[in-house]
C-alpha cells in the first residue's frame, strides 16, 4: 500500500464520519474491526481481534462493546474459554460497513489516488489499514512529510486530511510539544507554517514502511 493511498482513505473517512450523528459516529480502528469482521466468516474473538490491530486487551473491549451497543455487533462468551469473548457482526453492521464505504469510495473518485476503485476494494483498504492505526498527529506528521515543501499552514493540514480546524490545531500543538513539528513562520496564529523535525521526519518515514509492507487482497 502506497502511504497516499492510505492517508486518502482516512481522509475520506474523516469527511464521512463528519456527516454521521456523534450518537452513531465510530472512530477508524471501530471501522477498521468491522470490515474485518466483514470480509472474514463473520464470528472472530476478542483476542484475534486484538492481535488483529495490536492492541491491548481493555481496549478492544471498550472498541467492542462500543460497536455491540450499537446493534453492529454481538458479543458471547466463548463455548471453550469463558474468559474469551467471541464477536460476530450482524447484518446492521454489514449494512453499516457498505454504506460508509461506499461514501469512502464516492469522496475518492473525486480525487486522483483511489478514484476508480469499488466499495468492496475499499472495505478491503480498511481491514488492511487496521493493522497499522495512525492516531490525528500521526496523520499530521504524515501528511506534512507527503507535501514536502516544509510550509504547511493548520488550515490546509484540516483540508488535507478532512478534519476539523481546531482537532488539526490541537495535533499540531501537542506535536511542538513532542518537538516533531517546528514552526517555519510565525507572522501570526493563522498563516502560521509548519515542517517536521528530524524526529517527526524519522516518524513519518517509519510509518511509511509499515504502511508499504500491507498487502491488499483481492476481493473473492
Amino acid at each position: 500500500m502506497e502511504l497516499r493511498e492510505y492517508v486518502s482513505v482516512r481522509r475520506a473517512y474523516n469527511l464521512v464520519r463528519q456527516n454521521v450523528e456523534a450518537t452513531e459516529r465510530l472512530a477508524f480502528p471501530e471501522l477498521a474491526i468491522l470490515c474485518h469482521l466483514h470480509v472474514s466468516d463473520g464470528v472472530l474473538s476478542t483476542a484475534n481481534i486484538a492481535s488483529y490491530q495490536k492492541a491491548l486487551r481493555p481496549t478492544m473491549t471498550h472498541r467492542t462493546k462500543h460497536l455491540a451497543s450499537l446493534g453492529l455487533m454481538v458479543r458471547q462468551k466463548g463455548d471453550d474459554d469463558r474468559r474469551n469473548v467471541m464477536c460476530k457482526i450482524t447484518e446492521q453492521g454489514r449494512r453499516y460497513v457498505e454504506k460508509a464505504c461506499e461514501e469512502i469510495r464516492g469522496i475518492l473518485r473525486l480525487g486522483n489516488v483511489l478514484s476508480r476503485t469499488s466499495q468492496q476494494r475499499v472495505i478491503r483498504y480498511v481491514d488492511t489499514m487496521g493493522t497499522v492505526l495512525c492516531s490525528t498527529s500521526d496523520l499530521v506528521v504524515l501528511y506534512i512529510y507527503l507535501m514536502g515543501d516544509g510550509h504547511c499552514t493548520v488550515g490546509e493540514m484540516a483540508t488535507g486530511l478532512g478534519s476539523l480546524q481546531p482537532t488539526t490545531s490541537m495535533a499540531v500543538s501537542k506535536l511542538e510539544r513532542a518537538d516533531l513539528v517546528v514552526r517555519t513562520a510565525t507572522n501570526n496564529a493563522h498563516s502560521a507554517t509548519f515542517d517536521l523535525t528530524e524526529s517527526g521526519r524519522a516518524l513519518a518515514k517509519s510509518f511509511e514502511k509499515a504502511i508499504g509492507s500491507l498487502v491488499v487482497k483481492r476481493n473473492i
